[in-house]
């Protein structure tokens, strides 16, 4: 069955609500099934997740016109995109790619204590901990309150982290870690970014490629997010 003869099943009500989950996924690249929800303090089931789960074949079929493709993982409740076509990599600066790396470390860490758990609670004196831990706390100029801030705001737009109490641009803060980190960056590849990480000043501050994912710092230019964030043809996602 075509996507036109699947949309137009659709009640008037939900072809609304079709474009407007559309367009959330487009922007925010991973949609997860339950978040933290900061006025309650519960986690709180996502609309657009149950909704693209209920359609799912309908934004499969919208999706490949435009080269794109989304999966589901029913297990850590997240769904996500990849551009088949490896374009509209999201390019991100020494400071994120350092927070990422510390995310997925502190997250993997966590699971292996508590494996049944999807969000892992951190905050701001945690993170700054174990990027000293990671020795990654001085390995770059850039890497400074401001800088993990902005961090953390791109992370949290694309749905990789969750705010939780104050803010951002707080000295102290909380959030949790989404399932979605586990797309970003491959275990496969965690290492390899170590190595890059550990590299000289130089290295880091400058462009680099390896295995086909491209760290960039990128302070002076538009880092819009009119695409996905993809990694290469044989991963989900990443940065």
């Amino acid at each position: 069955m075509s996507f036109q003869e699947d949309y137009d099943k659709l009640s008037t009500g939900e072809k609304s609500q079709f474009s407007e989950t559309m367009n959330n996924l487009l922007y925010h690249c991973f949609i997860v099934r339950k978040r933290y929800d900061v006025t309650t303090g519960l986690e709180k089931i996502q609309y657009d997740y149950t909704f693209i789960e209920k359609h799912y074949s309908v934004f499969e079929e919208y999706l490949d016109f435009i080269d794109m493709v989304i999966s589901k993982d029913d297990d850590c409740g997240v769904i996500f995109l990849r551009n088949a076509l490896d374009k509209n990599r999201e390019r991100v600066d020494t400071a994120t790619t350092f927070v990422i790396y510390t995310l997925r470390d502190f997250y993997e860490d966590s699971l292996e204590k508590q494996p049944n758990v999807l969000q892992v609670a951190m905050d701001s004196t945690q993170l700054r901990q174990k990027l000293s831990d990671l020795g990654l706390s001085t390995a770059s100029k850039r890497l400074s309150l401001q800088t993990i801030s902005g961090a953390m705001k791109t992370l949290a737009s694309f749905n990789i982290i969750a705010r939780g109490r104050g803010s951002f641009n707080d000295n102290n803060y909380s959030f949790f870690i989404l399932p979605s980190i586990k797309y970003i960056i491959s275990t496969s590849k965690m290492n390899a970014l170590y190595k890059f990480l550990t590299g000289s000043e130089e290295q880091n501050e400058d462009s680099s490629s390896s295995n086909g994912e491209t760290y960039e710092s990128t302070q002076d230019k538009d880092e819009s997010k009119e695409g996905v964030v993809t990694a290469d043809k044989n991963e989900p996602v990443g940065f």
